[in-house]
């Protein structure tokens, strides 16, 4: 049997290619978590007033939101959209008519 003997020099090159190797392992480790964790998608979102004035499709992603609502909490259209709908659906309170809940809205002769 032939046994391989390897000089101090040959054992140091192996090392520092092993070590190259685990390094080049742990960056491509990191590279890849690092991907998986950032937004691949970049959503557009538009404003509010926007949405107001596109109902159809403040609508329909409206509905798409409410049926993922643990993805689209945070979701920036989701949330105009939102807004948007919910300006549009009630409109301003200030541009109600009285709803006759104070004295002031009462008829004459109510005794009160």
């Amino acid at each position: 049997m032939r046994s391989r003997h390897f000089s101090v020099s040959d054992r140091a090159a192996r090392r520092v290619g092993i070590g190259v190797l685990n390094g080049i392992g742990v960056a491509v480790t990191m590279l890849c978590l690092a991907t998986a964790c950032t937004r691949t998608e970049e959503e557009s979102a538009q404003t509010v007033e926007y949405y107001r004035a596109h109902s159809e499709e403040r609508r329909a992603l409206v509905q798409a939101c409410a049926n993922d609502p643990a993805r689209a909490r945070n979701r920036p259209a989701c949330i105009n959209a939102r807004a948007a709908e919910a300006r549009e659906s009630i409109g301003s309170l200030k541009d109600l008519p009285p709803m006759g809940l104070t004295p002031d809205g009462a008829k004459k002769g109510d005794a009160r």
